[in-house]
């Protein structure tokens, strides 16, 4: 924009020299005009004398006019040829019949060129005035594209708001349903513990009583959850060994990436984290079984669970959890931190999963996010490293690939 607003200036800067040039030049033809109209008219005057008889000295005049068009610099080779042949001539009257025409066609000639200057002065302004109208008028779109843009970015603004502003308001009402069903969970899940360890051998009981504890389960996690997105705790941030949590989170998963999962770690020697050790693992545990979720969405592939550890740009460590589970599709990808919002089928999942996790981690100044990648779906967190740890602690022992299943 300042780049383009300098060209214009230098531009008019240009066209005002150039016309300020031309018109100097048209005030000096137009006197040289004047000159030879004086010229012709003392010509004329000194004719009408000669054939009166009135003028006594009309040599002389004719002399002086004669030496006058001689020493003009801007007289041309004709006419400043006939003048010297009309310096001291035997005749004056044939001395000017033969001034006269010459000074006339020398005039004409100043006349056309005097034509042409104001022609490229009309075509000059002309320009100028349409380039300042363009600029102007780009000017003017320029501003409302910026306009546009700030109030495109201004509405975004009030979207996030709006957002906060339903976050709250989810908040607020997660503690109270949360509140409301912890305490009856809490007394179903004891009187099913209690149905559980009655010996008597009823098969179709026992199912039954299975199923219950199965379903009590899952409505405590999605409490578990709700209190996460009304009062999420503040843990203490600590020196973590990220390898050995997510291995850890690995391990209480193994039964739910089955047999058929390949998973592949690639860990690099990393200094420590500072991270809440165990919302650390929850968040690596969550994101391992959104992983193992995605691939059962697909049972008739060969799936590959990929854990990745290595240091980032900076004074970080990234961790990244990569399924084959055929990638999320780009207009969800961004609204998957929001809560309530899932890609799972309808009763396997909550939607609060890594909207809790994204909470966790900035909790801890780290950052999460998720990227579409080939076949799949590619999960980052990334926190603060542990700066000036000895060699001992940031020593992490390669683990080959393995297959981790029941």
């Amino acid at each position: 924009m300042t780049v383009f607003v300098v060209v214009v200036a230098v531009a008019l800067l240009g066209f005002a020299a150039w016309t300020a040039m031309l018109v100097r030049s048209v005030d000096e033809l137009r006197g040289r005009v004047e000159v030879r109209v004086g010229w012709l008219q003392q010509l004329t005057r000194l004719e009408v004398d000669a054939q009166d008889a009135q003028e006594l000295g009309l040599a002389g005049a004719l002399d002086a006019l004669a030496r006058e068009i001689v020493e003009d610099h801007d007289t041309g080779i004709d006419l400043r040829a006939r003048a010297r042949a009309a310096v001291g001539a035997a005749n004056p009257n044939e001395a000017i019949a033969s001034l006269v025409p010459a000074i006339r066609r020398e005039t004409s000639a100043i006349s056309a060129e005097l034509g042409q200057h104001w022609g490229a002065i009309y075509r000059l302004a002309a320009m100028a005035l349409l380039l300042a109208m363009s600029t102007l008028g780009l000017l003017i779109y320029i501003r409302m594209v910026v306009l546009r843009r700030a109030r495109a970015r201004l509405s975004m603004l009030e979207a996030h708001l709006a957002r906060a502003d339903r976050l709250a308001a989810i908040g607020t009402m997660a503690a109270g349903i949360a509140h409301e069903i912890n305490n009856p969970l809490t007394y179903v899940m004891s009187n099913l513990e209690l149905l559980a360890e009655d010996e008597e051998d009823d098969a179709e009981r026992k199912s039954l009583i299975a199923g219950a504890k199965e379903g009590t389960e899952r409505v405590r996690r999605i409490v578990q959850n709700l209190c996460e997105v009304a009062r999420p705790r503040k843990a203490e941030v600590q020196r973590c060994d990220l390898v050995s949590i997510l291995d850890g989170a690995l391990q209480i998963a193994g039964a739910e990436l089955g047999d058929l999962t390949r998973v592949e770690r690639a860990y690099e020697p990393v200094p420590q984290v500072y991270a809440a050790k165990d919302q650390l693992g929850q968040v690596c545990l969550n994101l391992i079984l959104n992983a193992a979720s995605a691939m059962r969405q697909q049972p008739n592939r060969d799936h590959q669970l990929t854990l990745r550890v290595f240091s980032g740009e900076g004074d970080v460590v990234v961790c990244e959890v990569q399924d084959t589970g055929g990638g999320v599709d780009p207009d969800v990808v961004d609204r998957l931190f929001e809560p309530f919002v899932t890609t799972k089928p309808i009763g396997k999942g909550t939607g609060l999963g890594l909207f809790v996790s994204r909470n966790l981690v900035v909790s801890m100044g780290g950052e999460i996010e998720l990227r579409r990648v080939e076949g799949g779906t590619s999960a980052r967190v990334t926190l603060r490293a542990v700066a000036h740890v000895s060699s001992e602690e940031q020593a992490v022992v390669a683990r080959p690939a393995v297959r981790i299943g029941r």
